[in-house]
């Protein structure tokens, strides 16, 4: 009960939103920002921005680590970021 989770129902329904198109790096970096991840801010997918998004990935979904900016990745960031009105 001490690390959030994100809702299943909620990915899903979002992973077919972000798999139709995908946020830019931008994106990723200001939600991983968000979570509480250190992250550079450069809208450039970095060395560092690669390792902060496969510990991301690593931690809520295993079995694909990367480190590359995707739509499942996407769909449980926004679960786990968004307020409760935009979920």
């Amino acid at each position: 009960g001490l690390i959030a989770w994100p809702d299943a129902a909620l990915v899903a329904q979002q992973r077919v939103v972000y798999d139709a198109a995908l946020p830019d790096v931008a994106w990723f970096q200001k939600m991983l920002a968000q979570h509480g991840f250190e992250v550079p801010q450069s809208g450039v997918l970095d060395e560092a921005t690669r390792n902060v998004l496969a510990a991301f990935q690593m931690r809520f979904r295993p079995a694909n680590y990367s480190g590359e900016p995707d739509a499942e990745t996407a769909a449980i960031l926004h679960a786990l970021v968004s307020p409760p009105a935009l979920r």
